[in-house]
C-alpha cells in the first residue's frame, strides 16, 4: 500500500548532466573498495541507482564532487544493511562497529587488512575534507559520528519490538537517517560558504531539520513493508499508529500531513532569509549563497523523494532479498 502513496512537495526537480559518468564510476568504486562484490549482490545493488539518487538530490553537482556524493550514497545504504541480519539485533556488537568508523573521522586510520566498509569510508572522508574549510569538517564530523552511534540505538528498539514516542523516534530516527550529511555533502558540491551567523540562524536551523525530517518522513512510508518484515520500528508510520492507536491508513495518512506542515513551513520561513541575511550586512556574494543553500535544501527533498519512487530498492526488495533471511547477499563487516 504505501508504494502508491504520493506526496506533493513544492520544489523542483532538477537532474545533474553529468549522471550517466557517474554510474560507471560508481559501480568501479564499490567493487574496487569490495563495499559490493560481483555477482547477485552487484547487479541488486545497481538495481538501486545510487548516483541516480546524487544527480537528483545534489543536481548542481558536478563530476568528482558529484562522483563523491553517488559513493557516500552508496556507502550508506550498504552499511545500513548490514544491520539488516543478526548485528542489527546486538546493540553492543553495533556500537563497537560503528566505533571504528567514528575513530576515522576523528583522525584514526582504516589500517591494513580493514574491512571494506572501513577501507570505502575511510576514502570517503580523505575525499570530502580535502580543501574543505575547517568549519565544515567539524559539522560534518559531528553529523557522521551522529549516524554512526544511533546504529546501537536502533538495535535496541528492534530488541524492545514496539516503537517508542514521536521525540525518542526523532532522535534516534535524525541520526539513523543520515540526512544531514546529504546536505553537507551537497553545500560543499555546490561550492557554497556560508557564514555562522547565517547557518546557525533560527531560520536557516528550522529549514534545516525540516528538510532532514521531510526526507526520512516520506522514506518511512515508501519503505514501511521492507522495514516491517524486518522487525524495524523506528518508522513513522508505525510510531503514529501506536501512539494514536489507529490503522495503518490513518497513521499514513496523518504522515501525509506532517510532511506538508513541514514543507509549508520551509516556504515560511524562506521568505525570511534574505532579510534577515541583510540585517547582518551580508555581502552580496554571501547572500548569493545563502539563497542558493535554500536551494540546495529544496532540491535535496524533492530530489531523494523523485529517486524513492522509481528505485528498485524499495518495491522489489521482498522478492530479492525475502524477510527470513538477513537484508543483504554478502557480509562485508567483521563478525
Amino acid at each position: 500500500m504505501p508504494q502508491d502513496i504520493t506526496f506533493d512537495l513544492p520544489f523542483p526537480v532538477v537532474l545533474s548532466p553529468d549522471l550517466e559518468g557517474a554510474r560507471r564510476r560508481n559501480l568501479e568504486w564499490v567493487e574496487r573498495l569490495g563495499l559490493v562484490r560481483p555477482g547477485p549482490s552487484l547487479r541488486w545493488y545497481a538495481s538501486w541507482d545510487m548516483p541516480g539518487l546524487a544527480a537528483h538530490g545534489m543536481p548542481y553537482a558536478r563530476a568528482a564532487g558529484l562522483d563523491l556524493c553517488a559513493d557516500a550514497m552508496a556507502f550508506f545504504f550498504v552499511f545500513d544493511d548490514q544491520f539488516d541480519g543478526p548485528l542489527g539485533r546486538d546493540p553492543a556488537r553495533a556500537a563497537d562497529v560503528c566505533q571504528k568508523l567514528i575513530d576515522i573521522v576523528h583522525g584514526a586510520p582504516a589500517g591494513p587488512g580493514a574491512d571494506p566498509c572501513s577501507r570505502a569510508f575511510a576514502d570517503l572522508w580523505t575525499r570530502s575534507c580535502a580543501g574543505a574549510h575547517p568549519g565544515w569538517i567539524a559539522r560534518t564530523a559531528h553529523e557522521w559520528e551522529y549516524y554512526l552511534a544511533t546504529q546501537a540505538h536502533e538495535a535496541i528498539g528492534r530488541i524492545r519490538g514496539t516503537p517508542g514516542d514521536m521525540e525518542t523516534y526523532l532522535q534516534v530516527r535524525r541520526g539513523i537517517a543520515g540526512t544531514a550529511l546529504p546536505l553537507s555533502l551537497g553545500e560543499r558540491a555546490a561550492g557554497l560558504d556560508i557564514p555562522p551567523s547565517v547557518f546557525h540562524s533560527p531560520q536557516l536551523r528550522l529549514m534545516r531539520d525540516i528538510a532532514v525530517d521531510v526526507t526520512m518522513m516520506c522514506n518511512d512510508v515508501y519503505s514501511l513493508e521492507k522495514e516491517e518484515a524486518r522487525g524495524d520500528i523506528d518508522n513513522l508510520v508505525l510510531v503514529i499508529q501506536h501512539a494514536e492507536r489507529c490503522t495503518r491508513e490513518e497513521a499514513v495518512s496523518t504522515a501525509r500531513e506532517e510532511v506538508a506542515r513541514r514543507t509549508g513551513r520551509f516556504k515560511e520561513l524562506e521568505a525570511h532569509v534574505l532579510s534577515m541575511g541583510r540585517q547582518l550586512h551580508l555581502k552580496k556574494t554571501e547572500l548569493n549563497d545563502v539563497r542558493a543553500y535554500v536551494d540546495v535544501m529544496a532540491l535535496w527533498m524533492s530530489g531523494y523523494h523523485a529517486w524513492q519512487t522509481q528505485t528498485r530498492r524499495y518495491t522489489a526488495a521482498p522478492g530479492v532479498l525475502p524477510s527470513s533471511g538477513p537484508g543483504y547477499f554478502d557480509a562485508i563487516l567483521p563478525s
